[in-house]
């Protein structure tokens, strides 16, 4: 198959897991060398805008999910106190979403009502993670300050399923390869 295809129902399929995770697991503290999310989730809610959410109108420990598949720059929400954490699934290759993100940060009036705004690559393994390359700063630093705005940052980092409590039981294997020069024996 097209491996484009092929990542891109992986990618659908590892967010679609890791939604179902966080929700129903209500637990999705990380270990300390994270970008530490929220603790819990008390439940999921889906949003039909292209744009983020309007910060009034985000509820505590609350999973948000954008009902298009094609949301720009990021697949999920956590929102805690006056801190919110982005989540950008990816199970291969991905570009830098910071500069789409940040621009819809600042149409959504988010630096004014949060005082942390986190951006966080979600990898099914460090193989995948170590693909991010120029999207997450060097050197390696877990929050680093990247565009700020009005004095504020996005904090920028990448995690694995290793390090989130309610993923780590996910059987994830990397892509099978088919070698299309050999016939198939039928």
């Amino acid at each position: 198959g097209n491996e484009n295809t092929t990542n891109d129902l992986r990618g659908r399929l590892f967010e679609l897991i890791v939604i179902v995770r966080f929700i129903k697991s209500s637990v999705v503290s990380t270990s300390p060398d994270t970008a530490a999310l929220p603790a819990s989730v008390d439940n999921g809610r889906k949003f039909e805008s292209q744009k983020l959410p309007d910060p009034e109108s985000m509820q505590q420990n609350t999973l948000f999910i954008p009902k298009n598949s094609n949301f720009p720059a990021i697949d999920l929400i956590l929102k805690d106190g006056k801190d919110v954490w982005a989540v950008q699934v990816h199970v291969s290759e991905h570009p830098d979403v910071l500069p789409t993100f940040r621009s819809m940060c600042e149409e959504a009036g988010w630096f004014a009502a949060f005082d942390n705004i986190n951006l966080v690559y979600l990898s099914p393994s460090d193989e995948v993670k170590n693909l991010l390359g120029t999207c997450i700063p060097t050197p390696p630093v877990r929050r680093s300050k990247r565009l700020k705005v009005d004095g504020k940052p996005i904090y920028v980092s990448a995690a694995t399923i290793k390090e989130f409590v309610c993923l780590q039981n996910i059987q994830w294997t990397a892509p099978a390869t088919v070698d299309d020069t050999e016939p198939m024996d039928t």
